[in-house]
Order: structure tokens, then sequence, then C-alpha cells
């Protein structure tokens, strides 16, 4: 099972209209085939009349079916989570839950799917995950919603633009933090200019009562591209673009590299195992 994340950049369309980019992530997206993309920045200038065609538009390229989820709590245009489902490949959406609503009457930054996957025994439930930019608290609070939302599922994957560090990796130093742009100091350091540390926060919660094993930093070297965990986000820097898993989908992934897409960020790329999957949790 071949898997994406994509933050599209304002939906790969410039402020001109000019959709290149967009062009370029659908061209490397078709030559890597992917069966789930998750989504991020889902959006077009005007979105209240072109969203829903450019949406079906990318679905149409991709050859997926869509789930277009909630616009990104505080965000400053309507800025959509999302994702993209091979279902002609077996795989079925089997649920969407607070598809577009809001629950418990907050917005959460999040697309989450419940995907039927053959030949496994429950659903995988994915949720592409869009953090807020500028405020710590915000990430936190809605890390602490995602990680109670997937305490009781079996089957976990999360990916998405976290807009934070995570401690597998890659260092990051106090001069780099000293260099970020003001309003991402904010939200990914401790301390004061000078003494600037990273903000392990949301990793911390996710891999810690979450429960969850940062895909890319559990992989050996050798079936990680690069090698060497690299950042993703051009804008800032750092590996803030992120798969998260439950142990046997973790232990499954078989390989991780980087895409290089019409976005200000990198795209994580991963391979699931699913036979080895099915006999992982036969096993256990």
């Amino acid at each position: 099972m071949r898997v994406a994340s994509v933050n599209w950049n304002n939906g790969g369309i410039t402020p001109s209209g000019d959709d290149a980019p967009w062009r370029t992530t659908i061209e490397v997206l078709q030559s890597v085939r992917p069966h789930i993309v998750f989504s991020q920045e889902l959006t077009t200038p005007d979105p209240g009349v072109r969203l829903g065609r450019h949406l079906r538009r990318t679905a149409n390229a991709l050859g997926m079916e869509p789930a277009l989820g909630p616009v990104v709590p505080g965000a400053r245009t309507a800025l959509h989570t999302g994702m993209f489902i091979d279902t002609r490949a077996g795989f079925r959406i089997d649920d969407v839950p607070y598809l577009g609503e809001h629950f418990g009457g907050i917005r959460h930054a999040w697309c989450r799917v419940e995907l039927g996957v053959p030949g496994l025994p429950w659903p995988v439930d994915l949720c592409s995950v869009h953090l807020p930019a500028r405020s710590a608290p915000a990430q936190e609070s809605e890390a602490y919603s995602l990680a109670s939302a997937l305490a009781s599922q079996r089957l976990v994957l999360v990916g998405g633009d976290f807009n934070g560090y995570a401690r597998g990796g890659p260092p990051i130093t106090t001069i780099e933090l000293d260099q970020l742009p003001g309003h991402l100091q904010v939200t990914r350091c401790h301390g004061i200019p000078g003494a600037l540390t990273p903000n392990y926060t949301v990793d911390d919660l996710l891999t810690g009562r979450g429960k969850l094993i940062d895909v890319a930093a559990h992989l050996s070297a050798e079936r990680r591209q690069p090698p060497d965990l690299a950042e993703t986000g051009t804008a800032g820097g750092g590996r803030i673009d992120r798969f998260y898993a439950c142990p046997p989908i973790a232990d499954a992934v078989e390989s991780y590299q980087l895409l290089r897409i019409g976005s200000d960020h990198r795209a994580p790329f991963i391979e699931i195992n699913l036979p080895q999957l099915t006999a992982l949790l036969t096993v256990t």
C-alpha cells in the first residue's frame, strides 16, 4: 500500500491563477502511483466558487476518490485538509467521521477516513493532519484531541504537516532556530533568542501517551531515501511533514522517501507491506 502526504501549497495554484505547481505535483504523484494521498492546503483562489471543481479535477487526475476535511483552525484562508483514495485497488472508504462538520463544537485540524483494506481484520483509521502554524497552545490542543480520538482504534496511520519538530531528527541548532521567521519562532521554540530550544510537545504527546511511532525515524537508514532524516519544509526547515503509525503498521513499512513536488514542502512517501501487516496482526 503506497501512501503519500502532500502539502499542496495553496492548492498548487499561485495568486495569479497559474496552476504549474499543481501540475508538477500531479506528475510526481502519477509517477509513484500512491493508493492514498493525505492532503493539506486544499484550496483555490476564490474557494467558494472554485474549490469543488479543483477537488474533482485533482481526483480525476489521480484516478482517486476525494474526501474533503475542515479548514485548519485559525487559518487566514480556506486551507482544507483532505484525502484521496484509490478505490479501484480494492480499498473502501467505509466512513468519513466528522466530514466537514464541527465535532464537539470545534473544527479540528484533520480529515479522518475509516479505510477498509482487503485482508485486514479491522479498518485502518487514516488522519490527514495540518496543525496550526501560529499558536503552540492550539497545536497542543489539537494533538490532544487527535490522540484521544484515536486511542481506541486498533489500526492507525496519521500523516501531514505538524508545523513542528520531531525528536527523531534531523537535529535543529540554536542558530537555525534564531533564523526562523518570527511567527515560527514563537510556535516552534522554547526559551529566548540566543538560547532557543526546539518545541517537541506534539511529537512527545503522539509518541508517548498517543502510543504512535514516528515512521521515518523508526526505519533503518537503508530503507530511507535520503538515508539521513531530512527536512521537509523549505520555509523554516525541519521535518515538519511526518507519518505516525500504530506499532503493527510501523513495523510493516518497507520504505520511506521524500518526493520533490510543486510546493514549498517535500512529500513523504511510504510503502506498507500488507501481507506482512496481516501476518503481524495474526500473531498479535
